[in-house]
């Protein structure tokens, strides 16, 4: 039986010696981060490094987390232990014990992602979890349809359980895995690579506590912790004090039928909270976000945005409350579907952002190209074998106060676009065009990053299935401070539109073509420098027509 590490004896921390277990901290998670990534299966591991590590005290805290951790995944996997906590109480836990779950109510917000704890031990006591989350490349059932009504049309819920139980496999759920998904190799093979990524931390853990002398992590955390709360409650300080209100607008997967996201923020003193009641109810379709989702967004941007220099733990959201009306669109309630959720909370460090423009106008940088498109083909090859795997492409970045939105650069997650070689290799398909969408981006004193444009044709004998839950054709990414909007999104197939929110077929020609808004701009147009417009005009960014009329060059 397991004692927790609680009531420790603490030690004091110089800053010397605290930055330096910092550190170390965080180079665990990026070694076991580097682990996970070499020994997945699945291309979303692979190449779109859709995946987490994470080391969280004895609470389930979080202490440090892997430089390419998902920032979702970041604010809901402590979430997610304090869960476990609840079914298996620390006093039942023992070494060997691994604890996964992909409850989307408990986890991430929608089934793919696999949610994994590993209890750490000093002897019989419990001194912290290991964590990890990967994004699986099938879940069974109607992979990310945004047509799915319920999420029991949505694949295979896995309650919190024992993979292992002191260091003996579970083979029903094994089993159960293999059974009910399309690619059981690929996704048992990255659930081992988790595993093998949390045994990392658990190891490098070990190692860092004999080398400082410690007992368990409880005096460190707590010193971290309370040095990124005193950061983000600074950061708050600096903000005027009272309520900043915005309103957005999310297409829907219901043509005519857009949802409205409301946010009310209030300053005060060194705290804030962000109140999202009067958004649209949740919807009958998969754009719906649990409370999870929409809590990890909404700390994430403001993190970004007041405290963006200090290294992330738990401590930085001890000042931060969120909160939304249980069956709104933003706190879906069970049994939602909630496949496309990210097309959802994508749009929440964005309300952040715009609701605070007044009280800070050059912090706010444009929109981005937001939500990323992702969608999922899945079929048979012509072997008769199933394949099925989830291609993410990114619209611009927008432009901030100092410089030019990137191009074809995710945001607010940090996903990675998956390369043509890639597809070709893994798919029956052929790619026809991935390139930077030019004049994609927004006009402004800075420019918005350009989206890109992907074709692709289908080459299997077979019809494959496509679900893709990216929609941003009406309403583009907006700019900042007199920065002009991002092209808006375009779908076609075979050249003619794709009506939203549904799944539909690709056959043996077909071509299926993507072209990814840009981000907004920054600023007045005519305040960009005349070599930003040569260059600009040199690289095919801009037509002369534009360089003439909207930069007065």
């Amino acid at each position: 039986m397991a004692r927790t590490a609680k009531h420790a004896p603490r030690k004091a921390f110089d800053p010397f010696e605290l930055e330096v277990v910092w550190s170390r901290l965080v180079a665990i998670c990026d070694e076991a981060a580097s682990d996970l990534h070499r020994s997945s299966f699945s291309t979303i591991v692979r190449e779109n490094h859709d995946y987490a590590c994470m080391a969280m005290d004895a609470q389930g805290d979080g202490l440090a987390q892997s430089g390419r951790s998902i920032p979702s995944f970041i604010g809901t996997l402590p979430i997610s232990v304090k869960g476990f906590m609840r079914k298996f109480p620390p006093s039942t836990l023992r070494k060997g014990d691994v604890l996964i779950t992909n409850d989307p109510w408990l986890c991430t917000g929608h089934l793919p992602d696999i949610t994994m704890a590993v209890p750490l031990f000093r002897g019989r006591r419990l001194i912290g979890f290991a964590g990890s989350i990967a994004h699986m490349t099938d879940i069974g059932g109607r992979y990310r349809s945004p047509d799915s009504r319920d999420v029991y049309e949505e694949g295979l819920f896995i309650p919190p359980v024992k993979l292992l139980e002191a260091g003996r496999w579970n083979p029903f759920v094994a089993e159960l895995l293999e059974r009910n998904v399309r690619v059981p190799e690929q996704v048992l093979g990255d659930v081992r690579a988790m595993l093998g990524a949390c045994g990392k931390i658990e190891r490098r853990i070990g190692e860092l506590l004999d080398e400082h002398g410690l007992k368990d992590l409880a005096s460190v955390g707590e010193a971290l912790k309370n040095r990124s709360e005193k950061a983000m409650r600074a950061g708050i300080r600096e903000l005027p004090g009272g309520t900043y209100r915005t309103e957005m607008m999310v297409e829907s997967y219901e043509p005519g039928k857009p949802l409205t996201l409301r946010l009310a923020l209030t300053v005060k003193g060194s705290e804030i909270r962000a109140d999202y009641s009067g958004s649209s109810p949740q919807t009958r379709t998969s754009l719906n976000s649990v409370m999870n989702y929409t809590y990890a967004y909404t700390c994430y941007g403001l993190k970004c945005l007041l405290s963006p220099e200090v290294p992330n733990n738990q401590g930085a959201f001890r000042p931060v409350t969120v909160y939304a009306p249980p069956g709104c669109f933003l706190n879906a309630q069970r049994p939602s579907a909630v496949a496309a959720r990210a097309s959802a909370g994508h749009y929440l460090p964005a309300a952040v952002y715009k609701a605070l423009a007044p009280a800070v106008p050059e912090r706010i940088p444009g929109e981005a190209g937001f939500p990323f498109s992702g969608f999922v083909l899945s079929g048979l090859d012509d072997g008769g074998n199933p394949y099925s795997g989830i291609f993410f492409f990114a619209g611009g970045q927008g432009a901030n106060p100092m410089a030019d939105g990137l191009p074809n650069l995710s945001f607010p997650t940090n996903i990675s676009c998956i390369p043509a070689e890639v597809m070709e290799r893994e798919f029956p398909i052929r790619v026809l065009r991935q390139a930077i969408r030019a004049s994609g981006g927004g006009a402004g004193k800075y420019r918005g990053g350009d989206g890109q444009e992907v074709a692709f044709e289908m080459l299997g004998e077979t019809p494959a299935r496509v679900a893709l839950v990216y929609r941003r054709g009406d309403y583009p990414p907006l700019g900042t401070a007199g920065g002009g909007v991002g092209q808006p999104g375009e779908i076609r197939l075979n050249g003619g539109p794709i009506p939203s929110g549904q799944t539909f077929w690709l056959g043996k020609g077909d071509v299926l073509a993507l072209e990814l808004p840009g981000g907004g701009g920054y600023g007045d147009p005519r305040q960009r420098s005349r070599e930003a417009v040569r260059r600009d005009l040199a690289n095919d960014l801009i037509t002369r027509e534009t360089a003439r009329d909207v930069y007065g060059f």
